[in-house]
């Protein structure tokens, strides 16, 4: 989960119970951005490369641990 922590849309606390809700099975990330940063705006590259990073561990069972 992704939680921008100025966001003016969609406030961080609720995105940070939610994460808390799951658990382990969750991961929380948190950039100093506005909602519409992550898509252009100063925090998006950040955000991207944090996207890519988690898909390839999860997608790739070579680097998932055992």
């Amino acid at each position: 989960m992704q939680i921008g922590t100025e966001d003016r849309i969609a406030p961080a606390g609720a995105a940070r119970r939610t994460a808390r809700k799951a658990g382990r099975r969750g991961e929380l990330r948190e950039y100093p951005v506005d909602h519409l940063d992550v898509y252009a705006g100063p925090g998006q590259r950040r955000v991207l490369a944090d996207q890519l990073d988690f898909l390839a561990r999860v997608l790739d069972p070579a680097r998932s641990p055992r």
